[in-house]
């Protein structure tokens, strides 16, 4: 982005999204560049606004996505390894979580004990809950068990280690649009691992099921 057409095709390609941030229509959409080729800092001034006067208005969180969206662009190539790592130590963590939840599933007391009671205590409730396929839909209750169930097993040192690498790269992407980096949360509380939450879920009701058809079992033998 050395030169004033390139300049021109990325703002063409990001008008909707300008738009959208600012509440304008496209069909009153209409925005005006300046291009400055400072040698050190080539970059353009752009001036947007409404045919209809009332409006068009930009907020902090707007501005926040707007520069994260001509960032992924303009530094794509710089990005890219960030991504792959990123992505590499996210995977890592999930493949912690699959490996530590079977180890609990099967009561191996090769993994963490208090997980295992946990995940148990959570598996016995989802016999008699009514919503039991999500996390989102769970009460109260069965969501502090499943969020005390990851952040047990984020006390490994292993997955923490991974996390905060994770965490770091985070912080390297959000500097090219922002001056601060990626907000710190646990692993429990980050929205991006928030299908640890589900496999954790999907593990107590498989778990659950594997009970209910004992009881069936049990019951069925009784009754002759």
């Amino acid at each position: 982005y050395d030169n004033a057409a390139a300049w021109r095709e990325l703002v063409r390609e990001k008008a909707p999204k300008i738009a959208k941030e600012m509440g304008i229509p496209v069909d009153d959409f209409v925005w005006y560049g300046a291009f400055h080729n400072e040698g050190h800092h080539p970059h353009i001034h752009i001036f947007c606004y409404s045919q209809k006067p009332k409006q068009g208005y930009l907020s902090k969180e707007g501005i926040e996505n707007l520069r994260r969206s001509f960032a992924s662009e303009i530094f794509h190539d710089d990005l890219y390894h960030l991504y792959v790592q990123k992505d590499a130590h996210r995977d890592a963590v999930k493949n912690f979580f699959v490996e530590e939840l079977q180890k609990a599933s099967l009561k191996s007391h090769k993994g963490n004990l208090k997980a295992e009671a946990l995940l148990l205590k959570l598996a016995a409730n989802l016999k008699t809950a009514k919503h039991k396929r999500a996390y989102g839909r769970l009460d109260k209750e069965n969501k502090v068990l499943v969020d005390e169930i990851v952040r047990e097993l984020s006390k490994d040192e292993k997955v923490g280690a991974l996390y905060e690498n994770w965490l770091g790269l985070k912080d390297e992407i959000s500097f090219t649009y922002q001056d601060a980096g990626h907000k710190r949360r646990s692993l429990a509380d980050e929205p991006e691992f928030r299908n640890i939450k589900n496999m954790v879920l999907k593990c107590a009701r498989e778990l659950s099921e594997q009970e209910i058809q004992k009881d069936r079992k049990i019951a069925a033998q009784t009754a002759f």
